[in-house]
């Protein structure tokens, strides 16, 4: 082991876990304070340590690699709005379905306003995150998530009659997926955040009102579908 080694571990054995915490929860904010501001692409581990004012070195004993510091932030950041969402819904006794699309469509808009950030790294996930992220910590945070849905999932479906709790999962991811999706398609008439030109009019997307309209309409089949099965099971039991 090496000095620089040993100074690290050593560092590590006197640090209380309340210390541990706050300084990993620096080290996300500093990069959530870059990602606001760079593409993932331009974001420097070295920067991150300098902006937390600790060295390269320290910053590998919580992250060993950038990827691993914005999947987690990804994961914890699904975490908190899915308990927000839950505490939400939670204080209402019933909903119908019509009260429910509206809640999911309000919902579907804000997650694009308070919560971009999410969107933009869910949308690199799979083609960047996962790359080197390290996979037991990942496993552990969507372990976690998931917990998180069931009981969301529950919380919904107690609440509204038409939904099953899986339906109710099925339609967070899907959710996740359609605003990610025309998020990430936003930005075709740009290069790097530069303006291309008018010549790419075309491309140019209003990324809240398309997502959260694409989702509408998606809820609008779904339970249209759904009235459709039950009118038709109904029948024909006569």
């Amino acid at each position: 082991m090496t000095g620089g080694q040993k100074k690290r571990c050593n560092m590590r054995s006197t640090m209380t876990e309340e210390q541990r915490r706050k300084k990993r929860r620096a080290i996300s904010d500093a990069a959530l304070a870059f990602f606001r501001k760079k593409e993932f692409s331009d974001i420097r581990m070295a920067d991150i340590a300098q902006q937390v004012n600790i060295s390269k070195g320290t910053l590998f004993n919580y992250y060993n690699t950038k990827e691993n510091i914005f999947m987690d932030l990804l994961l914890t950041g699904y975490q908190n709005y899915f308990k927000e969402l839950d505490q939400k819904i939670i204080k209402i006794p019933h909903l119908s379905i019509v009260e429910f699309k509206a809640l999911m469509v309000t919902e579907a808009r804000l997650l694009i306003q308070q919560h971009e950030v999410i969107l933009r790294l869910n949308a690199l996930r799979e083609s960047v995150l996962e790359a080197k992220a390290d996979i037991s910590q990942t496993i552990e945070g969507r372990s976690k998530l998931n917990e998180i849905a069931l009981h969301l999932e529950e919380t919904i479906a107690q609440r509204v009659d038409e939904v099953e709790p899986r339906e109710a999962g099925h339609l967070l991811i899907i959710q996740s997926a359609i605003l990610s999706g025309v998020l990430s398609m936003s930005n075709l008439d740009k290069f790097e955040q530069h303006e291309i030109g008018e010549r790419l009019e075309t491309f140019k997307l209003d990324p809240e009102l398309d997502a959260v309209n694409v989702f509408a309409l998606y809820m609008d089949g779904l339970f249209l579908k759904k009235e459709r099965a039950k009118r038709n099971d109904g029948i024909s039991k006569y």
